[in-house]
């Protein structure tokens, strides 16, 4: 499974640092920190920091930014549970510029599953606009990404709402 993940995070930075071409920031976080360690060894440009998706408020700030355009997400739909889980979906969208998109990988088969509804239900409260991709079946096990814009959370204010939910579980 390592290896896996592995192969999956240098697909997603290298497709991203592509679709940069050497233009603007890219930030990736990983919890993982041996994960993290081989993401700063193969890719130069990738400002990479062993944290969590929880912290991006601090991590942003602490490179002098308010805001992201664009937040890539392969986290688990596992990582939306719990207490800080919860409030994940709104986190993120707090984060966003005004004109700033959320895209959220995740796997095909798992759709369906009550979770997976709830994620959604998460994402649609959040956006504006919410679309799924169709199955990627080239991937293995085959996935779908959720593309999400025009966050009805504004930058930098993270929701009361989510803040209590928070305290409260």
């Amino acid at each position: 499974m390592e290896n896996r993940a592995r192969e999956s995070e240098d697909r997603s930075a290298e497709a991203i640092q592509h679709k940069l071409a050497g233009r603007g920031r890219h930030i990736a976080v990983e919890l993982n920190e041996r994960l993290a360690t081989r993401l700063v060894q193969r890719f130069h440009r990738v400002e990479t920091v062993a944290g969590s998706a929880w912290e991006l408020p601090r991590i942003l700030a602490d490179r002098d930014l308010r805001t992201a355009d664009v937040v890539v997400s392969s986290l688990p739909w596992s990582a939306f549970t719990g207490p800080h889980g919860r409030a994940l979906v709104p986190k993120i969208a707090s984060v966003l510029s005004q004109s700033g998109a959320y895209t959220q990988f995740t796997y095909a088969w798992a759709h369906w599953a009550p979770p997976s509804r709830h994620r959604l239900a998460q994402l649609r409260q959040a956006f504006e606009e919410v679309v799924a991709s169709r199955t990627v079946y080239r991937n293995l096990p085959p996935a779908m990404v959720y593309s999400a814009r025009r966050s009805r959370v504004p930058a930098g204010q993270f929701p009361a709402s989510a803040a209590a939910s928070l305290i409260a579980s």
